[in-house]
């Protein structure tokens, strides 16, 4: 009896005993870089309208992008494939414009898709 009541103690402390955290500071968020199309119309909450005559796409970041990890880390596709041979990137700071070559052109009506990956960061990481 004295020790069902002695595991009945123990286990009564343990359930309500206060639990620690060695991380009880501020919880820091990943943080991600929000992006804009200054040029460009967002139609039905799907998708953005480009002008088939556009000689080019700009994206604005919310903040400066490492140079180094534009190249690798954002692309153009249409239903052929890659499209990466036919446009070339301008990067100043928060502004990242894709400038077609000259014998490229969109073909009206197509769906082009512009794919960032997670590699793409600002200089502050």
């Amino acid at each position: 009896m004295f020790y069902l009541s002695l595991t009945l103690v123990l286990g009564g402390l343990l359930i309500f005993q206060p639990s620690y955290n060695k991380d009880d500071g501020p919880v820091n968020e990943p943080q991600y870089l929000s992006l804009g199309f200054p040029r460009l119309d967002y139609n039905h909450d799907l998708y953005y309208l480009l002008d088939d005559e556009a000689r080019s796409i700009e994206i604005i970041f919310s903040e400066t992008v490492d140079p180094g990890t534009v190249t690798s880390n954002i692309s153009l596709s249409d239903k052929t494939g890659s499209l990466d041979s036919d446009y070339d990137f301008v990067i100043s700071e928060k502004v990242v414009v894709l400038v077609f070559h000259q014998d490229f052109i969109l073909k009206d009506g197509w769906k082009y898709d512009l794919i960032l990956t997670t590699g793409l960061v600002s200089t502050s990481g």
